[in-house]
């Protein structure tokens, strides 16, 4: 049996990752950890935790969970304070960890490869250093553009962006496509990136290493829209727009942020190799296949 303490457990991942646990491992228990945003989701084996992660004490409540491992999800994204927010969390979290002595699981993002890094991407960068320097146990996972089907009883803070795109695909004649379309994203489906999770978990196998983890191959955006029109049997038109535009109206549109728009058309291209490897898989779910949950 594994006890495990998931943080994040409202965001998109989060929601995903704590279904995948009641599925695929019925002897595992989990505490999911919320800040405010309500769990919507009951199960025998899953109690939920509010707690915000960036308070003093909150390293101390973890620590008493007396958890096997901790997989921390929780991130912010879209706050202009993000850097900080997150930093305070790792905090808490690394020290809760140290004083329970369980290892960690970290969940970055590919935006650390990125060749311009926003607020959200450099805090990333801090905690991948801060976790390597505590000296835990630990295994870090970059996800690249995850995606997945909407939870019927998920009710996220922030709308995924690929469910975004599907909504406009089906629903619209022309698609808003930010900036020439032309910067790729390699997008990976949740399920393999649970699946990657829950590896280290089931076999309490922690390589203090980071590992990359994408779709089978590189999309650019308009590509990406390209795939979605083919399954959803529809013809659009990509009415590509400038960046700056969208800038301008994330001062009034909390849908958008200026610092992510900052490097939205920035190339993600990851290795995934190394995980593969790991994992003892061939490869992963590609696009044109998994895409299809998006319409569900």
């Amino acid at each position: 049996m594994a006890s495990v303490i998931l943080t994040g457990a409202s965001g998109f991942l989060g929601a995903h990752y704590l279904k995948h646990t009641v599925r695929h491992h019925p002897d595992w228990t989990v505490v999911a950890q919320v800040r405010t945003t309500p769990l919507g989701f009951e199960h025998p084996r899953v109690r939920p935790l509010t707690c915000d992660l960036t308070w003093q004490g909150a390293a101390r409540v973890l620590a008493d969970l007396k958890a096997d491992v901790v997989v921390h999800m929780a991130a912010a994204i879209m706050e202009d304070d993000a850097r900080q927010i997150n930093t305070a969390m790792m905090r808490n979290v690394i020290e809760a960890c140290r004083t329970s002595g369980a290892p960690l699981v970290y969940i970055s993002s590919s935006q650390v490869h990125f060749t311009r890094l926003n607020g959200y991407a450099q805090s990333k960068i801090d905690d991948e250093q801060a976790i390597r320097d505590s000296g835990l146990p630990h295994v870090i996972l970059r996800p690249a553009a995850p995606y997945g089907p909407l939870l019927p009883d998920h009710h996220p803070a922030r709308e995924q962006s690929m469910h975004v795109l599907a909504r406009f695909v089906s629903r619209m004649l022309a698609v808003p496509v930010i900036g020439n379309g032309r910067y790729t994203r390699q997008p990976v489906l949740v399920d393999d990136f649970n699946a990657a999770i829950s590896h280290f978990v089931a076999g309490e196998r922690y390589p203090n290493a980071a590992f990359d983890i994408g779709g089978p191959r590189a999309f650019t955006m308009d590509q990406i829209i390209d795939v979605l029109c083919g399954i959803a049997g529809k013809k659009v038109v990509k009415v590509h727009l400038p960046k700056q535009l969208f800038i301008l109206a994330s001062h009034v549109v909390k849908t958008f942020h200026a610092d992510l728009l900052g490097t939205i058309d920035c190339d993600e291209e990851v290795d995934s190799a190394p995980l593969l490897g790991e994992l003892g898989r061939e490869g992963f779910t590609p696009f044109e296949h998994g895409a299809a949950c998006l319409f569900y």
